[in-house]
């Protein structure tokens, strides 16, 4: 789109939908919607796994049950709170620490994967408290901690409300508003769990191809309908074939959505602090506090890299002890 500064246009490749920028609901739609229908029709040979439709007669759980494993909820609960909170983290690890965790502790381990109710317990109640803790980077710091934060913080800023320490100093309401809502959803999301659990495992009856193209037709209209702009519907045409193409490299999907929300942040901020210094780039060095924060980000840069390289080196010297 359009520069903010200089007015000047940046691959737009002189079409008339590219100058208005790409928003960020249609990247998203595709990126995780459209591209979603394409794995599965990717995966549409493997045999799907038999549902028992008689197991979810009872709409109310055993609390007896529940109440057995409150040590699991707890610990479960910690670590998604814990790892929610570390920015790009997400649920997904949280979940598979949490399932590490209830399989160390447990007793039967060997029941894990064969009905174990700490295994679903420990990584649910992980999964949930997760989405608390990724709220925290994003209100504190404006750095979304996974995907759907990420279109959260969007949203605020598609409605002129930045996230960052600013929020709670101009908006205390909209803060407490906001987390008051999130509570009252966790209270919803429970009564219509158990209110729907009967009929929406019907859902898996529905043939997989009509739900698909169900989910397609969806995600057009629903790319459509920001602007009504044919040229948002051939974006996320595009970031849908973008995000099936990840998938097939086995490469996230995620950085990209990070990238369209907090690129023009980092931009905005870059060269605003470049133009303070007056072109100057020790303006990043000039403070321990700057410097500290450099550092940690090159860590957070070079650690995943280095992490393979450690662990092959420990198991060199666990092979070479053992001789």
């Amino acid at each position: 789109g359009f520069d903010a500064l200089t007015d000047v246009s940046r691959f737009t490749f002189d079409t008339r939908g590219l100058q208005g920028g790409i928003e960020l609901v249609p990247l998203c739609v595709g990126l995780f919607g459209l591209a979603e229908v394409l794995r599965n029709l990717h995966d549409s040979h493997r045999a799907t796994p038999e549902f028992d439709m008689q197991s979810t007669q009872s709409p109310l759980p055993n609390l007896r049950a529940i109440a057995g494993r409150w040590a699991s909820m707890l610990r479960g609960s910690f670590i998604g709170a814990f790892v929610g909170a570390i920015p790009a983290a997400g649920s997904a690890i949280a979940v598979a620490i949490a399932y590490a965790q209830e399989m160390r502790f447990s007793r039967h381990p060997e029941r894990f994967g064969h009905g174990a109710v700490e295994g679903v317990v420990g990584p649910e109640a992980a999964n949930s408290s997760s989405i608390g803790g990724t709220l925290i980077p994003m209100m504190t710091l404006g750095v979304p901690g996974d995907a759907i934060t990420a279109v959260l913080m969007g949203s605020l800023l598609i409605h002129g409300l930045r996230p960052g320490p600013m929020l709670f100093a101009e908006n205390p309401s909209f803060v407490s508003s906001l987390y008051a809502g999130f509570f009252l959803a966790l209270l919803l999301t429970l009564v219509i769990g158990l209110l729907l659990m009967r009929w929406l495992p019907w859902v898996l009856r529905i043939p997989s191809h009509t739900l698909l193209i169900g989910i397609a037709l969806l995600c057009v209209v629903g790319a459509y309908a920001i602007r009504s702009s044919m040229a948002d519907v051939y974006i996320m045409l595009f970031f849908g074939a973008v995000g099936y193409a990840l998938y097939l490299l086995s490469l996230p999907a995620a950085p990209l959505a990070f990238g369209l929300i907090l690129g023009p942040l980092l931009e905005e901020n870059l060269r605003r602090s470049l133009l303070l210094g007056r072109g100057s780039w020790e303006v990043f060095l000039h403070s321990p506090i700057a410097m500290g924060l450099f550092g940690l980000s090159l860590l957070a840069i070079i650690l995943p890299l280095l992490a393979p390289l450690w662990v092959r080196l420990g198991n060199d010297i666990k092979r070479v002890r053992m001789r």
